[in-house]
C-alpha cells in the first residue's frame, strides 16, 4: 500500500510544485483596485448591440463569480 501511495504522490508532486511557487508570487497591487469598463455597440444594424449586451452580460457574471457573490 505505501508502494501504491508513493507513486501516487511521485505523479502528483509536479503539479503541487507549480501550485506552491504560484502561492509564493507576492500579491499584485493592482488586484484590491475596482475597474470601470465600457461597453457599446459598434455603429451599424442589431448585430454589435446584440454582441455588446452578450459581452456585458459575460462580464458581469465573470464579476459576481469571481467576487464571490
Amino acid at each position: 500500500m505505501a508502494r501504491e501511495e508513493l507513486a501516487r504522490l511521485e505523479a502528483q508532486a509536479p503539479r503541487a510544485e507549480k501550485d506552491l511557487m504560484i502561492e509564493m508570487l507576492p500579491p499584485d497591487p493592482s488586484d484590491s483596485r475596482g475597474v470601470i469598463m465600457e461597453i457599446r455597440p459598434g455603429p451599424a444594424a442589431r448585430r454589435p448591440a446584440l454582441f455588446a449586451a452578450d459581452l456585458f452580460r459575460m462580464y458581469s457574471h465573470y464579476a459576481e463569480t469571481a467576487a464571490g457573490g
